[in-house]
């Protein structure tokens, strides 16, 4: 349970993180 908490908190961390770096789409989304 507390993995699958993190994981899914860390998850939404790179995200979040990734979309305010990345203004333009240079990187493809996979």
């Amino acid at each position: 349970m507390i993995m699958v908490a993190f994981s899914v908190v860390m998850t939404v961390v790179v995200l979040n993180y990734h979309h305010r770096s990345s203004d333009t789409h240079e990187m493809p989304d996979c």
